[in-house]
């Protein structure tokens, strides 16, 4: 039943107040109910002009109306304060697996309290005279983040009366992997007594161990990516080299490989060191700067 209910409550908000990336408040979408004080100070108004009938009481009588006077004036400012004002949302927050999404909404035409609140991911903020709210989405899991309608409500100025409205701002966030250290399967071939590697189409190299002050360069990055060690490639032939982070090379569920492309990803930037992302049914080319990191991370925050 409450199912029911409460698909019939989404049908009817969804068509009173369509989606849309930003709103103006007004008549057709906000909504004024009594609160429970305003409940409190109907029922004491109402005993106090029975009373005031009853006795014929002209003092009497002269409290109760006005206090209903008091009443609808508060009713009024209730609905001035929310009229108005106009609400958007300012980005498409990224973040990892386990910290919270940040999402900014600007608002303009602010007059006194007015209070943010997130339902489906148990966050409010309350907002005076500020033009940015913003409000923290708790995360767990990896995936495109969408907390749904946010409700915006008021009870000024004397708390008789709520104010509210539910907004959908399309807000829409993205969650990465949780990074996980782990080692990639390299399509290099080591021999550690000889000192060589052959990369592909590049013949036998030279190696030795690392040393400080070893450019970064001259590492070999997929070896180290395999086996945790750090060789350097000796000698002014060195043969320039992509590395592929492929979501084949990795073992375990797709969660783990997920999470430790994901690691590459960030040392490899940190790094700058030219790589590219391969994941079934998408190729990205070879690349080391910012916003090469963000198409990748947003390849494997998506991923499905």
């Amino acid at each position: 039943m409450f199912t029911a209910k409460s698909a019939r409550w989404q049908r009817w908000i969804t068509t009173r107040i369509p989606a849309a990336t930003q709103y103006r408040l007004h008549t057709r979408n906000l909504f004024i109910f009594p609160s429970r004080a305003g409940f409190g100070a109907i029922l004491i108004t109402f005993l106090i002009l029975v009373a005031g009938i009853n006795f014929q009481s002209s003092l009497t009588q002269g409290v109760a109306y006005t206090l209903i006077a008091l009443g609808l004036v508060s009713m009024l400012h209730s609905y001035l304060n929310l009229a108005g004002l106009q609400l958007s949302l300012s980005t498409s927050p990224r973040a990892f697996a386990g910290e919270p999404l940040r999402f900014i909404v600007h608002l303009e035409n602010v007059a006194q309290s007015v209070q943010l609140i997130w339902p489906q991911a148990q966050t409010q903020v309350d907002v005076t005279g500020s033009t940015n709210a913003v409000l923290s989405v708790p995360t767990s899991q990896r995936g495109p983040c969408a907390p749904g309608r946010i409700k915006v409500v008021s009870t000024y100025p004397l708390g008789l009366y709520q104010v509210w409205s539910w907004l959908d701002l399309q807000a829409q966030g993205l969650v990465y992997p949780n990074p996980i250290d782990g080692p990639l399967r390299s399509e290099e071939h080591e021999d550690s007594d000889q000192g060589t590697v052959r990369n592909e189409g590049d013949g036998l190299v030279d190696l030795r161990a690392y040393h400080d002050g070893d450019r970064p360069r001259q590492v070999l990055w997929r070896a180290y990516a395999r086996s945790g060690e750090l060789w350097v490639q000796q000698g002014e032939s060195q043969a320039h080299s992509t590395i592929m982070l492929d979501l084949a090379s990795v073992d375990g569920d797709i969660e783990h490989r997920l999470s430790v492309l994901t690691h590459w990803v960030l040392q490899l930037h940190r790094e700058q060191r030219p790589f590219a992302l391969r994941l079934p049914g998408y190729d990205m080319p070879e690349g080391c700067d910012d916003a090469h990191r963000e198409r990748c991370l947003d390849a494997l925050g998506s991923y499905q």
